[in-house]
């Protein structure tokens, strides 16, 4: 600093050493932004200023609160910290250095792999609990719906068979016995007994054995050990 008296005109030269003021306040500034997601790293860097506006050097206990343990937090230099966020929700980060703090709202959106690293093992420990059990559902779930298609099968077959069993005693249904079966001898022997009791023209040869020709012409004899008529076939 130089300083001049005007009366005189004298000059006199004096270095003169401004010491920083007293910390007062501290700006915060937080990137990429105060929205940000799980398993994201965000930067804080402060910067410090005097009682009348002047910026001066953060000092070296300056320390950042993360807000939540989840979160990790890594000191970078004296003005500036990245922090590691993990823990869902909106998160306070705060600076504090003597008396003076300032702080700074951050929310963090979820994700999957952030909700599997927050919870730690036991999530991961669930989620394979999770996929057992379900697992184990999807197979029960198929080994019914088999089993309703087998038992929907043998209700199918076991109709199949009754509907043949029935098919089969119509098949077999009661048939009138021809008059052979019955026992009254063939059709033509009854023709022939009809006719010949219905014709007087008949005639015995010397053997006793009785002759009748029908209207077709067909010729019809009974011996005497004979009891119905038989056809004469030469």
């Amino acid at each position: 600093m130089t300083y001049t008296h005007d009366s005189t005109g004298l000059t006199g030269t004096w270095t003169v050493t401004v010491s920083p003021s007293i910390l007062a306040s501290f700006e915060m500034q937080v990137t990429p932004g105060t929205a940000v997601f799980q398993q994201q790293t965000i930067t804080v860097d402060i910067t410090a200023f005097d009682g009348f506006g002047n910026e001066i050097p953060v000092p070296y206990t300056a320390y950042l609160d993360k807000g939540n343990e989840l979160h990790r937090e890594n000191k970078e230099n004296r003005s500036q910290w990245t922090v590691y966020m993990l823990a869902e929700g909106t998160t306070t980060i705060t600076v504090v250095a003597e008396n003076v703090h300032v702080s700074q709202d951050v929310t963090v959106q979820g994700n999957l792999l952030g909700f599997f690293e927050a919870g730690g093992w036991l999530y991961y420990l669930g989620a394979a609990l999770g996929a057992f059990i379900l697992l184990g559902i999807i197979v029960v779930l198929v080994v019914l719906l088999r089993r309703a298609g087998d038992e929907e099968d043998e209700y199918d077959d076991y109709f199949e068979e009754e509907d043949e069993f029935a098919d089969e005693l119509a098949a077999d249904a009661y048939e009138e016995p021809t008059v052979e079966e019955a026992g009254y001898g063939g059709v033509e022997e009854h023709a022939a007994e009809d006719a010949g009791e219905a014709d007087p023209s008949i005639s015995v040869d010397e053997d006793g054995t009785e002759w009748w020709e029908d209207e077709e012409g067909v010729w019809w004899y009974r011996s005497g050990d004979m009891d119905d008529w038989a056809v004469w076939e030469e």
